[in-house]
């Protein structure tokens, strides 16, 4: 387990854009969601907009990026491909569970606030209402 830490680290070389390039491409796709229906004003009921997939697209592809980037070097190291995918598994795991937290953290935020009305907001939002002063129906 030791030796798939260390390998996880030379993932993380580059950190700032592997964990924060998700984050900034579901804030920019929520302003740009924001923006279209605030100009549209008065939105039809059961309008999705599905931008909570941005998170996990841009990991994705981060990801690939950050493995065909580090895997020959790695490779270089004698790091072994177990090892490699294993800590790329380990990576991806850290950062899901961590984007999931945040996620659900801004989802009780919005309801604490009374600014639940899913209505202009994800399909994920949607299927987490439970009554209908959350669903804006």
């Amino acid at each position: 387990m030791n030796r798939v830490l260390r390998v996880a680290r030379i993932q993380l070389v580059n950190a700032p854009s592997v964990l924060g390039v998700p984050v900034l491409v579901l804030a920019l796709a929520f302003l740009a969601n924001l923006a279209i229906f605030g100009a549209i004003g008065e939105t039809p009921p059961n309008t999705y907009i599905g931008a909570l997939i941005s998170i996990y697209i841009a990991m994705m592809v981060t990801h690939l990026q950050t493995m065909t980037q580090t895997f020959p070097f790695a490779l270089g190291l004698s790091v072994t491909r177990r090892d490699f995918f294993a800590a790329a598994g380990l990576v991806v795991l850290g950062q899901s569970l961590a984007y999931g937290v945040g996620l659900y953290l801004m989802l009780l935020a919005e309801r604490a606030t009374g600014d639940g009305d899913c209505r202009w907001s994800s399909s994920a939002c949607r299927s987490s209402c439970t009554t209908t002063r959350w669903c804006g129906s």
